[in-house]
C-alpha cells in the first residue's frame, strides 16, 4: 500500500472533538493523575504506514450514532478517548480526513510525527468519552 501524502484540513476546526479507539490492553492506571487513562502506546501511526486514525466526533452525532453505537462488531471490547483538532495541532500534528474511509464517513487522520514526548502528552490529555471505570486511590 501506498503511504498517502497528508495536508492539513482547515475545515476541521480546532475544537473540533476527535475520538481514538483504546483497547483494554492499552489503558494504564496513573497514580499521580489518580485514575487510568490510555497509554502514550495508543497514540502512534497505524503498522500500515497511513496516519493515526481518529473519528470526527460532530460528524458521528450528524449520522445519528452515539459514541456507544461504535463500539461493537471488532470494537465491542474497546474504549473510546478524545482530544481536540486544536490539541493535536498545537503539538505539531495535521488533521484531515483525506483519504476519505468509504464505511466510515466520520474517520479522519492525525498525521505528523509522534515522538515519545507527543504521545505522552496526547496520552496524558485524553478525555474518556467511554473508559475504564475510575481508580480507586483508596486501594
Amino acid at each position: 500500500m501506498e503511504v498517502p501524502q497528508y495536508a492539513d484540513d482547515p475545515t476541521i476546526t480546532n475544537d473540533a472533538v476527535l475520538w481514538r479507539y483504546i483497547r483494554p490492553e492499552q489503558v494504564v492506571a496513573d497514580n499521580n493523575l489518580g485514575c487510568y487513562r490510555p497509554s502514550s502506546a495508543c497514540f502512534t501511526d497505524s503498522s500500515d504506514g497511513t496516519a493515526m486514525s481518529v473519528l470526527l466526533a460532530n460528524l458521528v452525532a450528524v449520522s445519528n450514532r452515539h459514541a456507544s453505537d461504535l463500539l461493537t462488531g471488532k470494537w465491542h471490547d474497546t474504549y473510546l478517548a478524545s482530544f481536540t483538532a486544536g490539541f493535536a495541532r498545537n503539538l505539531d500534528l495535521g488533521v484531515t480526513t483525506d483519504p476519505p474511509v468509504p464505511e466510515e464517513p466520520a474517520h479522519a487522520w492525525v498525521f505528523g510525527k509522534k515522538t515519545k514526548g507527543v504521545r505522552s502528552r496526547l496520552a496524558k490529555a485524553a478525555q474518556w468519552v467511554i473508559g475504564p471505570p475510575a481508580l480507586d486511590k483508596g486501594k
